[in-house]
This record gives structure tokens, C-alpha cells and sequence, in this order.
């Protein structure tokens, strides 16, 4: 499973259980489309550093990049540890 088939899987069980995965696009704006709040935002943060081991805390991001499924997967794939 690749890391955005992940994170679909992680938004629509979390946020959008009446859609189907395939159902938001990989760019759609989460928070525009009104899937995720401010709040769904932290919760994706927290979810991103206990499922990949990424140290969040840590890094220096802008949380807007974690506003589409492209993006929570282009930062987990960028900060990943093997």
C-alpha cells in the first residue's frame, strides 16, 4: 500500500466514513470541502507521528500542507526514517 492509499484509508475511517477512498481526490482541500477542522488537522499531526514515527513535534512545517491527501503524504514520504 503506498503512502497516500494510506492516508486515504486514515481520512475517510477518521472524517469521512460515508465516502469511499477513492471518492476525495489527492489534491482536494480537506478543510475547504469541509472534512477536516482545525482540530482534524492536530489529530492528522498526532496520527502522522505515532503511525510513521516521524518526531512532528520536531520539525518546522506549515500545518497547510497537511490540508490534502497529497500533502500529509508527500511530508510523511519526506520525513519517514527508513
Amino acid at each position: 500500500m503506498t503512502t497516500t492509499d494510506t492516508v486515504s484509508r486514515y481520512i475517510v475511517d477518521n472524517f469521512a466514513r460515508d465516502l469511499d477512498y477513492a471518492a476525495i481526490p489527492a489534491d482536494a482541500d480537506l478543510h475547504e470541502i469541509g472534512i477536516v477542522n482545525s482540530l482534524g488537522i492536530v489529530r492528522i499531526v498526532a496520527w502522522i507521528g505515532d503511525e510513521f514515527d516521524i518526531p512532528v513535534a520536531e520539525l518546522d512545517f506549515d500545518p497547510k500542507t497537511l490540508h490534502t491527501i497529497a500533502g500529509i503524504a508527500d511530508f510523511v514520504d519526506a520525513n519517514k526514517t527508513a
